[in-house]
């Protein structure tokens, strides 16, 4: 029970902040930092075989510069903590309480667009989010991140909106590298109920 309680106690601690760099509000600054204590037992690495019971200390550090020149144009790019062979993994191991390593210490840049968008329209070019409507990561992890086009669209009508999202992404593979290519197309509804 002691256990449970710390865990909850120390497991995760998260802090965010957003900073105007201008008066106007054009510049901004987003940080976000992420520390947590990890216990592992009976898990398993990528290749199958068992991995050693751990208990490690991981921190995650994300900072991303957004510039709105125009209320229709935005210019952005983050950078964050994380290993050039995931695509995924943005936690840094600082302290592994077996003795197992540590991984290396890398800063990744894992956004960086131009976006576009009006009343009903939108289009960006760049590496962001799959700009897609999706209930939870059960089919794509928000930190997989691609980079390509993307345009939609939507129209609201007195009971009900219509959205289309579309784009064609090159895969990340790992922090930095690409593989692969995917075409992406969604028509999502609302209906306004009373």
């Amino acid at each position: 029970m002691v256990i449970g309680f710390a865990a909850c106690l120390f497991s995760v601690e998260q802090t965010f902040a957003q900073l105007k760099l201008d008066e106007a509000g054009k510049l901004n600054l987003f940080q976000d930092f992420r520390f947590r204590l990890e216990q592992d037992w009976n898990s398993h690495r990528a290749d199958g075989t068992m991995r050693s019971d751990r208990g490690r200390a991981r921190i995650r550090v994300r900072t991303k510069l957004q510039y709105s020149p125009t209320p229709l144009l935005t210019l952005g790019i983050r950078i964050r903590t994380g290993s050039t062979g995931s695509q995924q993994a943005s936690h840094l191991t600082i302290y592994d309480f077996n003795s197992n390593p540590n991984g290396d210490y890398h800063l990744l840049p894992d956004q960086w667009y131009a976006r576009v968008s009006g009343t009903r329209a939108w289009a960006w070019a760049g590496r962001n989010g799959l700009p897609v409507w999706k209930q939870n990561e059960f089919l794509w992890d928000d930190d997989v991140i691609p980079i390509g086009l993307a345009a939609g669209y939507t129209h609201t009508g007195e009971s009900a909106q219509i959205s289309v999202n579309s784009g064609y992404f090159l895969l990340p593979d790992g922090g930095i590298g690409v593989n692969g290519r995917v075409l992406v197309g969604q028509v999502v509804s609302a209906i306004k109920t009373e």
